[in-house]
């Protein structure tokens, strides 16, 4: 099966484990969101209360000016019992002030190492001066959950989450 959606082509693939799936998506992150993104592997989220946990990614947009949380998973872990409490413990880490300010450091961080991605901002009109505020207004905003996932988990009715 492929799914086209604008200019991208994507393909559904058997993975013989979330490993691998989740290499995929850190080969291909530009192609399934696009240049003007800064991708963070794995980074130790944690809330207020102090729960920890690790997505596969942040990534931030400078395209869109917004940010995600890619959790990759395989559809045989389950939706209701692996991956909801898994994604929402994400979502919570990301209110947590400290985590936004580690995120904004990463960012920043990367964008040293990504001159191409810099200079097309400051070409947009954003001084370099003012990267780093452009950067706390995106996170000011709720982050997307995207979860690249091999198949339709069997707990998955087709309802709306």
């Amino acid at each position: 099966m492929k799914i086209i959606l604008d200019s991208k082509v994507f393909v559904k693939s058997d993975f013989r484990d979330e490993q691998e799936l989740e290499n995929v998506v850190k080969s291909h992150y530009e192609v399934i969101f696009n240049k003007d993104v800064v991708y963070i592997p794995q980074k130790f989220i944690q809330t207020s209360g102090g729960f920890g946990t690790v997505p596969e990614a942040i990534v931030i947009d400078f395209s869109t000016r917004s940010w995600y949380i890619v959790e990759a998973e395989l559809a045989k872990h389950g939706l209701w019992n692996h991956i909801v409490p898994q994604v929402h413990k994400q979502i919570a880490a990301t209110e947590n002030p400290d985590v936004k300010q580690e995120i904004k450091r990463a960012v920043l961080q990367k964008l040293e190492k990504k001159e191409g991605l810099k200079k097309k901002l400051i070409e947009r009109g954003v001084p370099e001066i003012r990267i780093h505020e452009v950067i706390e207004e995106i996170l000011e905003s709720k982050p997307k959950v995207v979860i690249p996932i091999d198949g339709v988990p069997a707990d998955f009715s087709g309802q709306e989450l």
